[in-house]
């Protein structure tokens, strides 16, 4: 689970373009009622970049030049934590506004969407991190480690797309959305 070309790598591409589509959806819902929308598609762009990122794995390239860039140790793994880190303080600082604007229940799942996220985006990297350097790689511990990383991050995408979902069913009551089958016989 801890390659990028891998079954939850793929999973977790297609979800976070399905969270940009839909952010996308919201941002020209907004626009067309002359409601602001420059958060929305903000969001639509982040997402975008997180499924690419997922995708073709751009933060791990990142992590030699980081280690360049801030002459850390090569043992330092997860050294793309660094400016990611940096990226969601800014993220954090421009869309605080934003968020506490929002309807309180859409509010909270965005909290708790991107808090679950984070945690194992960013979080079970650094665990897995110091777990590495402290202790010889025990191939269990890690592949658990591994494992509630990927879990954290697919369930923090999941619940932003039941997020999505709900604040379009409740607050763009003219907006419908329908996926269809089309039958083979």
């Amino acid at each position: 689970m801890d390659n990028e070309l891998n079954f939850p790598s793929y999973y977790s591409t297609v979800s976070l373009l399905f969270c940009s589509s839909l952010l996308a959806v919201i941002a020209f819902a907004k626009r067309k009622n002359d409601e602001r929308c420059l958060y929305w598609f903000g969001l639509a762009i982040i997402f975008l970049f997180l499924s690419m990122d997922e995708s073709i794995g751009l933060h791990e390239s990142l992590k030699s030049k980081v280690q360049i860039a801030l002459n850390t140790s090569e043992s330092f793994h997860s050294a793309w934590v660094i400016p990611y880190s940096i990226g969601l303080i800014i993220f954090l600082l421009a869309y605080v506004r934003f968020v506490f604007n929002l309807p309180a229940k859409t509010r909270i799942l965005f909290l708790i969407a991107g808090a679950v996220y984070v945690a194992g985006a960013i979080g079970m990297e650094l665990i897995r991190e110091c777990y590495s350097n402290c202790y010889d790689d025990n191939i269990t511990v890690v592949i658990a480690i591994i494992t509630v990383e990927e879990l954290l991050e697919m369930t923090g995408i999941v619940i932003f797309i039941y997020t999505l979902m709900s604040y379009i069913d409740s607050e763009l009551k003219d907006l419908r959305i329908s996926i269809k089958s089309s039958s083979l016989l």
